[in-house]
């Protein structure tokens, strides 16, 4: 019985797949895994059709690369115990090789580190360095540009990364496991780099389908959707790049969250999945049949990492006084 549901969400991502080459201009499919044999899509893959596109599918996750905006679509990934493990952090941001061969044959570039330089914007990891520390090369695998997107300080240093933790207590303290996609809105600040040439959107999301613990099927009625999506702006809620100042400052003075600090600071950007898709102009039809997840039932899964011994800030209280959907 598990090998045909999962040969049936085969199928579908197959669909899908082949739904959105139909629609979208997608160049390419490179990496060393087909998409359609990814477990970190095995869910689907979301449809963008008005931008140019190269599929990289790889072991540790797979992505969208928008070709004019150089900037990645969205990047999926699954979070389970396999992945999480005690490698340190690599620190050292590469040019995505395999990406940049492909584009260099139609004249196009890829993102290298230093385009960054001087922005006071931050590489903001799409697949957080944190979910890929099983092995060295999966941990590597994060800091290739590509899984990279303009964030500011504010943005990258706090909520999302706060989120980040709560995921990952999810999978390794409450033995649930993570369905996630990342990217960012279709609108945008502006753009940076040597030529002006790389989107910063103006938001930044996660959809997010959490697996029940002990679950061994594809029972798609037990899991639940969440889904969030951040201004992308700095602490003052300006706009990165014409307020400068601010974002410098930002980024100077902003500290990461520690690994002790779980605090909830996601809950105020938890959104509809119709929202997000008309911020990015996706299309997640794939994920229809998952329920969204409930305030009572998000209330639970935050106290439970209480009761675990992550402390927060009034996550109770919280959840009552700020409008979730």
């Amino acid at each position: 019985m598990k090998i045909c549901q999962f040969g049936l969400l085969l199928i579908i991502v197959s669909m899908n797949f082949f739904a959105m080459a139909s629609h979208a201009a997608v160049w390419a499919e490179i990496g060393e895994i087909e998409s359609r044999q990814n477990i970190n899509i095995q869910l689907g893959l979301p449809i963008q059709a008005e931008a140019d596109q190269v599929i990289v599918s790889r072991r540790q996750y797979a992505l969208s690369w928008d070709v004019g905006e150089r900037t990645p679509l969205w990047v999926g990934w699954v979070l389970n115990r396999s992945f999480l493990g005690t490698t340190a952090r690599s620190k050292n941001f590469k040019m995505d090789q395999q990406l940049e061969s492909y584009l260099t044959d139609w004249s196009q570039q890829s993102v290298r580190p230093d385009d960054f330089k001087g922005t006071c914007i931050d590489k903001g990891h799409q697949v957080a360095s944190g979910d890929r520390t099983s092995s060295t090369p999966d941990n590597q695998s994060t800091f290739l540009m590509s899984n990279i997107a303009g964030q500011t300080a504010f943005l990258n240093r706090r909520s999302w990364v706060s989120f980040e933790k709560f995921l990952r207590v999810l999978v390794l303290e409450q033995g649930r496991e993570v369905f996630a996609y990342s990217g960012g809105s279709s609108d945008q600040w502006g753009y940076i780099g040597p030529k002006k040439d790389i989107k910063v959107s103006k938001e930044n999301f996660k959809v997010v389908v959490i697996k029940p613990a002990g679950s061994q099927g594809w029972d798609l009625s037990k899991f639940r959707l969440l889904v969030l999506n951040f201004p992308n702006s700095t602490s003052k809620g300006t706009d990165p790049l014409v307020d400068r100042e601010q974002a410098c400052y930002d980024s100077a003075h902003t500290i990461q969250l520690a690994e002790e600090n779980r605090a909830p600071l996601w809950l105020p950007y938890v959104t509809s999945l119709n929202a997000v898709e008309v911020s990015s102009k996706s299309s997640f039809k794939f994920l229809d049949a998952i329920t969204p997840i409930t305030q009572r039932e998000l209330n639970d899964l935050i106290n439970q990492q209480i009761r675990n011994g992550h402390q927060y800030k009034n996550p109770v209280q919280m959840l009552m006084s700020t409008e979730l959907w």
